[in-house]
C-alpha cells in the first residue's frame, strides 16, 4: 500500500515535472518509477493516461450531487416531523393521562378515617 502511494505520488509529480516517467525493477523485485533513466540495466518507458471527465460526465455527477443533497434534506424534514409528531403525541398522553386521574378522583367515594388515639384525633377524608 505504501509502496504504491509512493509510485501514484511519483508518477503525479513528474506528471505536473513534464517529463519522462521510467519503470525499473530492483534486484529484490521492488518496483520503482523515476524520471531520471537509471544506470546500467534499460529503463521501461511508462506512458501514463489521464482521464479528463468529459462536460457530459461532470454534468451527470453534479445532477447526481444535487440528486444526493435533495434526498438528504427531505431525510431531515422528515425526521423532524416525525420528532415533532412525537412530542406532540407524548403531551397528548400525558393530557390525557392528567385528565383520566382528575375523573377518577372525582367519581372516587369519599373515604374518611379517624387519625389519632381514643384521647384525641381527628377524622380524615380524601376529597
Amino acid at each position: 500500500m505504501k509502496t504504491a502511494l509512493i509510485a501514484c505520488l511519483t508518477i503525479i509529480s513528474c506528471l505536473a515535472y513534464g517529463g519522462d516517467i521510467y519503470k525499473r525493477t530492483g534486484p529484490d523485485g521492488k518496483v520503482f518509477y523515476t524520471d531520471v533513466p537509471p544506470g546500467g540495466d534499460e529503463p521501461q518507458e511508462v506512458k501514463v493516461k489521464v482521464h479528463t471527465p468529459s462536460q457530459t460526465d461532470i454534468e451527470a455527477a453534479q445532477r447526481r450531487n444535487s440528486e444526493i443533497e435533495a434526498a438528504a434534506n427531505n431525510a431531515v424534514r422528515r425526521e423532524e416531523s416525525r420528532q415533532e409528531a412525537k412530542e406532540k403525541l407524548s403531551e397528548k398522553l400525558i393530557d390525557d393521562a392528567r385528565q383520566d386521574a382528575e375523573f377518577r378522583l372525582k367519581m372516587a367515594p369519599r373515604v374518611c378515617q379517624w387519625v389519632g388515639n381514643r384521647f384525641g384525633g381527628r377524622e380524615v377524608c380524601n376529597k
